[in-house]
């Protein structure tokens, strides 16, 4: 029998299998979390700390409260080793995550990785933004009927797009970032985290009045409520270049004593991966490795009839 599930011990990215030798029967179990409920205007009254240092990998199945508030349907936003946000069939219901408190933008940034955005109808938005409480003052990036576009608004004024928008490519605009450098506010794209271009004309005076109280927001909208049968946007982590965690883990018995393990490589800036082993209540220990982009590994040293915990790690420089 064997069992899968997402964890996180310390930085490290994980996912547990537990398998008895020996044992022909086999089962998979998944684990999931509802998110918190409608969402509130965010209460400016605690932190000012820079955007950049909250870092948020979606490790596990419940969001951190303490970072984040819930927009949308009840259900609409669940994280399981990743933030998943599905709109509703029909609706124009908007759906994510924002900051649950203020930070500053001011030589800092605010990045996302998005594994998959939302579709259904060229109306239906991914987004990521950055705004007052009031969302009077904002700039959002947004993937939207194949092209990837900036619009920002100052107080007061109407909402305007920051140069031309540009087609759409999943690869190579899988991180967006929201950056302010000496008063201007350049938006860029990366496929890997690292390596970070600036589109032309995607950069603006800053149109905050103030940076030092502003929400970070990620999410998902239908702009009218002809989206019949949406899929949902997935968020791999907040200002994180560790790793997407690997899914879909699972494990047969190739012979008494030799296991093979399979996974999805969810990851495109991974150096490897790690498996790791332990029997019963032991400790684990890394068994072997496999490259970047692998999916699978074989365990030829189990003993008949014991039980044993595996975890394969998504590893690179950063974690």
């Amino acid at each position: 029998m064997f069992n899968a599930k997402g964890l996180r011990t310390g930085a490290a990215l994980a996912t547990l299998l537990v398998l008895v030798a020996s044992c022909a029967d086999h089962r998979l179990s998944t684990e999931s979390a509802a998110p918190a409920n409608q969402p509130a205007t965010p209460n400016p009254s605690a932190t000012t700390s820079p955007i950049g240092q909250l870092s948020d990998e979606f490790a596990g199945t419940v969001i951190n409260a303490e970072w984040w508030q819930s927009y949308g349907v009840a259900g609409s936003v669940r994280q399981d080793d990743r933030l998943i946000v599905q709109l509703l069939p029909n609706s124009a219901e908007p759906a994510g995550l924002m900051t649950s408190l203020p930070h500053g933008l001011s030589g800092s940034s605010f990045a996302a990785e998005i594994s998959q955005t939302a579709g259904g109808t060229n109306n239906t938005e991914t987004s990521i933004s950055v705004m007052t409480a009031d969302r009077a003052e904002f700039v959002i990036v947004s993937s939207f009927g194949g092209t990837l576009s900036v619009w920002y608004k100052r107080r007061g004024e109407n909402h305007r797009q920051l140069g031309s928008s540009i087609t759409f490519h999943a690869g190579n605009h899988r991180f967006r970032r929201i950056r302010e450098q000496a008063g201007t506010i350049r938006v860029e794209v990366s496929a890997d985290g690292t390596t970070w271009t600036q589109p032309s004309g995607w950069s603006v005076a800053s149109p905050f009045a103030t940076l030092g109280s502003l929400y970070g927001s990620i999410g998902a909208r239908t702009f009218d409520t002809s989206n019949g049968q949406p899929t949902a946007a997935v968020f791999e982590g907040i200002n994180t270049t560790v790793p997407a965690i690997p899914s879909g883990v699972s494990g047969t018995l190739t012979a008494a004593t030799q296991a093979h393990l399979t996974w999805q490589d969810r990851s495109v800036n991974e150096t490897g991966f790690r498996i790791e082993r332990r029997a019963s209540d032991g400790a684990f220990v890394e068994i072997g490795t496999a490259g970047s982009n692998a999916t699978q590994y074989s365990d030829q040293t189990l003993a008949a009839g014991t039980t044993y915990e595996y975890r394969v790690r998504a590893f690179n420089g950063q974690g």
